[in-house]
């Protein structure tokens, strides 16, 4: 019985540490990284900090970048194919380079995030 407690317990320690590991990786904290021409194909990086950071020809296909802060990123030339951007924090010259990268329209955005990139894209603003 002992063992059979102390067996549930060690399994509920481990499921608490890999929950608090996956928090930790999804809020990762990388501005002005630089992941050009990084394969980030399906990269989980949810609510992650990535400022500044550089995804310039970077394959970000099906990756998820829901939540983060992406403020003065650049993706200029990066596959977005089915990429995620819901409810990220984009800024106007962020929105911009997406405008430039391969495959944008079949991303994913916020209603107004999408809005706005529509309003980019008209030709008044181009």
């Amino acid at each position: 019985m002992c063992s059979r407690l102390h067996s549930r317990l060690l399994a509920a320690n481990w499921k608490a540490r890999l929950e608090h590991l996956e928090r930790l990786r999804r809020k990762a904290k990388a501005e002005k990284a630089d992941f050009r021409e990084a394969n980030l194909r399906a990269a989980h990086l949810e609510e992650a900090i990535l400022n500044g950071a550089r995804f310039q020809k970077a394959r970000l296909q099906s990756a998820h970048l829901d939540r983060a802060e992406l403020v003065g990123a650049h993706f200029q030339q990066a596959d977005l194919n089915d990429a995620y951007f819901v409810d990220a924090t984009l800024d106007e010259s962020t929105l911009r380079t997406i405008t430039r990268a391969v495959d944008w329209e079949r991303a994913h955005f916020s209603p107004a995030d999408a809005q706005r990139l529509d309003d980019l894209m008209a030709p008044s603003s181009l």
